[in-house]
C-alpha cells in the first residue's frame, strides 16, 4: 500500500511472536541503521549476521554476472532482500511479515508463496513505474495475491475504482477477500490496528494456530502489543523540553493530509505548525505544500543532500509560488535548530516529506539536546 504498511506488518509480526510463533519481520526504508529492516521475534538482527548474509548473497551475484543469468541486473535492493530472506530460513523461522518494496507484482518482495496479501490503500505515487491512475496503481499492488490465498484490502467497497480491481484479481486466483469498513475519520493507528485484525482472523479461519494450537485471532492484539509495534520515523512524538517535535515520512499528499487530520484532531497540537520538508525529485512537492498552506506558520526547506532529492533552494522557490512562507536550512540538523528558534509559544513542529530526512532530524534530536524524550 501507499501509507501504512509498515506500521502494519510490526503489529502482525509481534502478534505471531505474541502466539509463540518464530517470526521475521521486513521493512524498508531503514530510517537511521540498516539493521532495522531486518527483524527476528521483534529484534534487530546483528550486524555481523547481516553482513555474513549479504555476503553469501553477493557471493551468488557475482556467480550470475559470470553465467550472465538476469541476476546481473539485481538492485540493492533486491541484494538486501535476497540477504533478509536468506536469514530467515537460517533461522528456521515459522513466519515471515514481508512489506514490499515498490509497487508488488514486480518487487523482489514477491517471490514469496505468501499465505496472506494484504493491501492496505492506494494513492498517486511513483507513478513513472507504476501508472498513472490508481486503478492501474492497484493493479500492480495486488500482484502480490497468490492462488488460494487471503487478501486483506483496506480499500472500501465504496472506492469503486481500486475495490473492483482488487476483487476481480481475487475472483480470477480464487482468493478469499475481505474488505475494511470505510475509515475515512480513522487515524492511522486505528486503521492499522483494524487492518491487523482482519489479517489474524483471517489466518485463523485457514487454520493457522498459535504455539498453544489456539486458531490465531484479534484476540492477540491489544494495547501494549501496538504500543511496541511502532516503527521508528511514523507518527513519532519527540519532546524537546516542552516543544512536540512530530517525525512522519508521508511523502504523498493524501497521506501528509491524514497525518495532519490525525494530529488536528488532539488538543495538544493545536498550536501553531512550524515544517521541516525535505523530499526526492520523483514526489509531488506542489501537492505536499498545499497539504501544509493554511496550516503551517514557517516551512524550513533542507535535503539529506545526497541521491535524487529536491534542493533547499527548489523547494523554497516552489513554496514562494505557492503562497506558504518558508526559508532554507542547509542540513537537517539546520532545520530543526532554525525551527526550534522560530517556534511561537504553544507551537510545535513536524518534519516530513522523507523517512530519509526523518533519519537524520531523528539523529539530531538523539545527539544535540540533552533533554529530549521521546
Amino acid at each position: 500500500g501507499t501509507k501504512g504498511k509498515g506500521s502494519l506488518a510490526s503489529i502482525l509480526s509481534r502478534a505471531l511472536g505474541a502466539a509463540g510463533l518464530t517470526c521475521g519481520l521486513y521493512t524498508s526504508p531503514h530510517v537511521q541503521r540498516i539493521t532495522e529492516r531486518v527483524c527476528v521475534n521483534g529484534n534487530e538482527v546483528g550486524e555481523d549476521e547481516l553482513a555474513q548474509a549479504l555476503t553469501q548473497v553477493l557471493n551468488a551475484r557475482n556467480q550470475a554476472i559470470e553465467a550472465r543469468t538476469a541476476a546481473v541486473d539485481a538492485t540493492w535492493f533486491d541484494v538486501l532482500t535476497a540477504a533478509a530472506f536468506w536469514i530467515f530460513r537460517d533461522r528456521k523461522l515459522a513466519w515471515a511479515v514481508v512489506e514490499c518494496g515498490l509497487g508488488g507484482r514486480l518487487d523482489s518482495t514477491n517471490v514469496l508463496q505468501s499465505e496472506l496479501a494484504i493491501v492496505t490503500n492506494i494513492d498517486l505515487e511513483h507513478t513513472e513505474v507504476l501508472g498513472n491512475t490508481r486503478a492501474a496503481i492497484a493493479g500492480e499492488k495486488v500482484g502480490i495475491l497468490n492462488a488460494g490465498a487471503g487478501l486483506i484490502s483496506g480499500v472500501p467497497p465504496t472506492d469503486s475504482e481500486v475495490h473492483e480491481v482488487l476483487r476481480r484479481r481475487a475472483d480470477e486466483l480464487g482468493a478469499h477477500m475481505i474488505s475494511a469498513e470505510s475509515s475515512a475519520h480513522q487515524s492511522f493507528e486505528a486503521e492499522s490496528g483494524a487492518l491487523a485484525a482482519l489479517a489474524l482472523e483471517e489466518l485463523g479461519r485457514r487454520g493457522c494456530a498459535s504455539a498453544s494450537g489456539a486458531p490465531l485471532g484479534a484476540s492477540l492484539l491489544d494495547p501494549e502489543l501496538l504500543a511496541a509495534s511502532r516503527l521508528p520515523g511514523r507518527m513519532e512524538i519527540w519532546n524537546v523540553g516542552e516543544v512536540r517535535v512530530v517525525l512522519d515520512g508521508a511523502h504523498v499528499p493524501g497521506s501528509l493530509e491524514r497525518v495532519m487530520r490525525d494530529l488536528e484532531s488532539r488538543k495538544d497540537f493545536s498550536g501553531p505548525l512550524t515544517a521541516i520538508l525535505g523530499l526526492g525529485l520523483d514526489k509531488d512537492l506542489i501537492g505536499l505544500l498545499k497539504v501544509l498552506r493554511g496550516r503551517v506558520d514557517r516551512v524550513f526547506c533542507t535535503s539529506v543532500g545526497s541521491g535524487p532529492v529536491r534542493t533547499p533552494g527548489e523547494i523554497l522557490a516552489t513554496a514562494n509560488k505557492v503562497g506558504v512562507e518558508a526559508e532554507t536550512a542547509s542540513t537537517p540538523r539546520m532545520a530543526l535548530a532554525q525551527s526550534l528558534a522560530h517556534r511561537r509559544p504553544s507551537g510545535w513542529i513536524l518534519a516530513t516529506g522523507s523517512l530519509h530526512l526523518v533519519g537524520a532530524v531523528r539523529t539530531a534530536l538523539e545527539t544535540d539536546s540533552p533533554d529530549t524524550q521521546c
